[in-house]
């Protein structure tokens, strides 16, 4: 009876690339709640790996257009957000990496569930009257306090739906 809801093929390329995915994003969520910055090396790394991957599925018959599509319209798409001051340059910066390693289609996905979770715990916050503030120096040498959240949490939540949803259609 359950049976076809729990089988489901997936290739060991795919299932490599989630776990980096989910490896190098629980590693962005652990740097951002400690420093508020996801490093460059770390998401170097994931450049590094995803770039080993797309070679990978290349040298084995693969087609890499969709992955290096993914990776630059994600660059494309959230750079103005970036400099609206609406996400960090790190979180940029991990987006465009689990762009080249998911694909458009989960792209799509992981960026839309990503900012409506941003959305939704930013109204909780603000309701609640919880969440970081933080002192930040203006440039005209003032300072302002301002609400803080981190964006790689919602990244996280915006992969796992993508993934589960993915793995429940049988993909």
């Amino acid at each position: 009876m359950f049976h076809n809801l729990i089988y489901f093929s997936i290739d060991s390329t795919t299932l490599l690339r989630f776990l980096v995915i989910v490896a190098i994003t629980l590693l962005a969520v652990w740097k951002d709640i400690k420093s508020y910055k996801i490093p460059n090396y770390l998401v170097l790394g994931g450049l590094m790996v995803s770039i080993l991957l797309l070679i990978y599925t290349f040298a084995t018959g693969g087609s890499l257009i969709t992955y290096v599509v993914a990776g630059v319209l994600t660059f494309m798409v959230l750079v103005p957000v970036y400099l609206m001051h609406g996400i960090g340059a790190g979180d940029v910066k991990l987006l465009t990496v689990i762009g080249l390693l998911s694909g458009v289609d989960a792209m799509i996905r992981i960026i839309a569930l990503s900012f409506l979770c941003a959305g939704l715990t930013g109204i909780v916050l603000i309701v609640s009257g919880a969440g970081g503030r933080r002192q930040i120096m203006l440039p005209n040498g003032t300072s302002a306090r301002f609400h803080t959240m981190h964006f790689s949490i919602s990244i996280f939540v915006a992969e796992m739906l993508t993934y589960g949803i993915l793995v429940a259609g049988g993909c």
